[in-house]
C-alpha cells in the first residue's frame, strides 16, 4: 500500500464507496435511460414477436445485435481496466 491508501481507515472508504454509488444512481439517468429502451424497443418488439408481425429470425437478429454491443463494451471496459492497471503497476 502506498501513503495515500493508509491516510482514510477502511469504514470511511466503504462510506466514501457508498456516497459515489447513491450519487450516481441519484444524479445521473443511466437507469432511466435502460428503462426507456426497454420500454420503446425491447417491449413493442416481443409484441410484434409475438402477434407474429415481425418474424422469429428478424427479432434474434436484433437481439444479437444488442448481445453483441454488450460484450463489446465489456471487452473494452476490461481493456481499460488492464491498462490503467498495468500503468499503475509500472509506475
Amino acid at each position: 500500500m502506498n501513503d495515500d491508501e493508509k491516510i482514510l481507515p477502511w469504514w470511511c472508504k466503504v462510506l466514501l464507496g457508498f456516497i459515489v454509488m447513491l450519487g450516481l444512481y441519484k444524479f445521473t439517468p443511466i437507469l432511466e435511460c435502460l428503462y426507456l429502451f426497454m420500454m420503446v424497443v425491447l417491449v413493442p418488439l416481443t409484441f410484434f414477436t409475438a402477434v407474429g408481425i415481425i418474424s422469429d429470425g428478424t427479432y434474434e437478429a436484433m437481439r444479437d445485435g444488442v448481445t453483441q454491443v454488450f460484450v463489446l463494451a465489456r471487452e473494452k471496459a476490461a481493456e481499460a481496466f488492464n491498462d490503467t492497471k498495468s500503468k499503475k503497476q509500472n509506475v
